[in-house]
């Protein structure tokens, strides 16, 4: 893998300040490791009622605010299978809650059976609609790093996934999800979970039934 920047580096992290207008994320996996959660999950998995204080997730939340506030809009689009591993639970249910109230736009896909041939396989991360990263994970689910693709194929091919995403999205609104109760099954504990506004169907409907 050449040219790979790694996790943490300063020069990746510098691109969610200085985007111009948009900043998008596709998340394909089903369980993510190695981005400081481990304290969120922890608690979760105990059954708390809320995730513990996190310095390094309010400063995220102040720079997402601050995108907002100087008109730059972070968008998230999230393709989950089910049923939900645990890890997609916590994340539905705790982790995007704040990220959402702060002012990101986070969707989710929800996929039972074949995988969508029109929606992607791997995360990428999309500045500005011309620069395009692929996100690099190991195989449990540890983020490696990101490389910068040049490829002005790709790019567009990215910013039509990103079109076909965020049209095919089943869920838009966690702003309540960590005041929720607790559930206790997969399906009930996806807290926040709401159709989105551009989908009339039931939540219950998945990607994987639609129409491309």
């Amino acid at each position: 893998m050449t040219n790979l920047i790694l996790a943490g580096d300063s020069r990746f992290e510098a691109k969610f300040r200085q985007f111009r207008y948009s900043a998008f994320r596709c998340e394909a996996l089903q369980v993510y490791r190695g981005s400081g959660e481990d304290s969120w999950i922890a608690a979760f998995e105990r059954g708390d009622p809320a995730p513990p204080p996190d310095r390094a997730q309010e400063e995220w939340e102040a720079m997402i605010r601050a995108n907002k506030a100087a008109g730059r809009i972070m968008q998230r689009v999230h393709i989950v299978r089910e049923p939900l591993h645990l890890y997609l639970e916590f994340e539905l249910t705790w982790a995007y809650a704040p990220n959402v109230a702060a002012g990101e736009d986070i969707r989710v896909i929800a996929v039972t059976g074949a995988w969508p041939a029109d929606l992607p396989t791997e995360d990428f991360h999309l500045f500005d609609n011309s620069e395009l990263f692929d996100a690099h994970y190991a195989d449990d689910g540890t983020w490696l790093g990101v490389t910068l693709v040049t490829d002005p194929v790709r790019i567009v091919q990215a910013c039509r996934r990103r079109a076909v995403a965020r049209r095919r999205h089943a869920v838009a609104d966690l702003h309540h999800a960590t005041t929720a109760p607790r559930r206790t099954t997969a399906d009930h504990r996806r807290v926040g979970i709401r159709r989105g506004a551009d989908n009339p169907r039931s939540p219950t409907e998945t990607a994987g039934s639609e129409a491309a």
